[in-house]
């Protein structure tokens, strides 16, 4: 495991480019438009979610699973293996890897209840399918399952924990520097201080932001700090804009007689640091507080405009408004200047549709792979017609030849 995540595999063997990802869906391309491949991955991740919790594991467990699953598609198809398998494969293993390991039969028990609520009864009783399945998951993820997550930059940053815990004593030249600054001075530094601080609502709305990336494809593209700032820079642009206490402070409200005294040394500190109030990251403060990171901007724009996108996708799959929390807040809306208004395409899913459509396209790719002197999307159609009768979900039909070997609907390419 490695400590620093430049030196981890996590950096250096799953960070893809953008063409790189389009090119592993290219195969479910032939079947399925990109949009709807995007309300797919939402849905899968969704289950993922509802399944980690009725197993109660903490959100670390949950999201380290959302990415083996992302990975384990860099290089299969959809359209060619169970994904259904893959999801209570993925929670069982990375409930083993956080340390919070689940027996098997409770999570083929668990999974088996929760699909078969969304139509799905394919799914195998026989809880060596899932033991059987792990070692192939384990094989395409070549082994490296040491994870990085973007909660422990955002608690950093935001001031709920110190930025690198240890025994020094406090460093009085940090007073003197910005809040980017400072973070960046006290990675690494040992100085058991934070950085700087944001209100609870900010840090919060982050949070829940951050968690929603897990249904996207940012993981595998970015690395975890970019998405934590992303994350942050979102939720101040949601910030509620109507008048609000500007003294409130991780829960508390500075009372009226000691506001006179905040910028005094008398005002609310922490021990071994800055006044609260100066480290305090305000709406007003925050251009400049992400302008002083040495970061792309453009980049993380990027990746805000990313994390906007998913709840069109998400929106459709449910048919109704995302809930964040006690609130439920349209995204889309407040960035979008009010131009909201969708109607479903012929490339939306509802979750009732994403069973039949996952079906479908493993019919489609069935037929490409039996006739393939006439394989081919369109041509495979009309044979598939022919095939309605097939009531259970194809997970691979495969001629097993040369060097490719069929194991439980995934294809293994071997050395020959």
């Amino acid at each position: 495991m490695a400590s620093n995540f430049w030196d981890s595999t996590h950096c250096n063997n799953w960070l893809v480019s953008r063409r790189e990802l389009e090119h592993s869906k290219q195969l479910d391309l032939k079947y399925a438009t990109s949009r709807q491949l995007s309300i797919i991955s939402v849905f899968f991740s969704n289950l993922i979610y509802r399944l980690g919790k009725k197993l109660m594991l903490r959100q670390i467990p949950i999201a380290t699973a959302n990415i083996y699953f992302k990975r384990f598609y860099l290089n299969n198809a959809l359209c060619e293996t169970d994904p259904f398998i893959l999801t209570a494969c993925c929670v069982y293993v990375a409930a083993k890897v956080d340390e919070t390991p689940v027996h098997i039969k409770s999570v083929v028990s668990e999974a088996r209840a929760m699909f078969s609520e969304f139509g799905y009864r394919g799914f195998p009783a026989d809880y060596t399918k899932l033991a059987e399945m792990e070692f192939y998951l384990l094989e395409d993820l070549e082994f490296d399952l040491i994870v990085f997550h973007p909660y422990r930059t955002l608690a950093a940053v935001c001031g709920r924990e110190p930025v690198d815990a240890g025994e020094f004593p406090a460093d009085p030249a940090l007073d003197t520097l910005t809040a980017a600054e400072r973070v960046d001075k006290l990675f690494g530094k040992g100085s058991g201080q934070p950085g700087s601080d944001v209100e609870d609502s900010i840090l919060q709305m982050a949070w829940f932001i951050l968690n929603d990336t897990y249904r996207t494809d940012l993981s595998l593209l970015y690395p975890p700090y970019l998405i934590a700032l992303a994350a942050l820079y979102l939720s101040f642009s949601l910030e509620d804009k109507s008048p609000r206490d500007p003294f409130r402070v991780r829960g508390q409200t500075v009372s009226s007689l000691d506001r006179m005294s905040l910028s005094s040394s008398h005002a609310v500190k922490d021990d071994n640091a800055r006044p609260v109030m100066d480290r305090l990251i305000t709406r007003a403060r925050a251009a400049g507080y992400f302008a002083d990171f040495a970061i792309s901007l453009p980049t993380m724009l990027t990746i805000v405009q990313e994390i906007i996108s998913l709840y069109p996708l998400w929106e459709d799959l449910e048919g109704k408004a995302v809930s964040r929390g006690p609130q439920t807040v349209d995204l889309t809306q407040d960035l979008t200047s009010g131009n909201t208004a969708r109607t479903k395409g012929v490339d939306s899913l509802r979750e009732s549709e994403v069973i039949p459509m996952i079906q479908r396209m493993q019919r489609l790719r069935a037929v490409d792979l039996l006739h393939p002197a006439d394989a081919g999307a369109d041509s495979a159609k009309t044979a598939a017609s022919e095939l309605g009768h097939l009531t259970r979900p194809v997970a691979a039909v495969r001629v097993a030849s040369g060097s490719e070997t069929q194991i439980t609907g995934v294809k293994r390419r071997h050395p020959v």
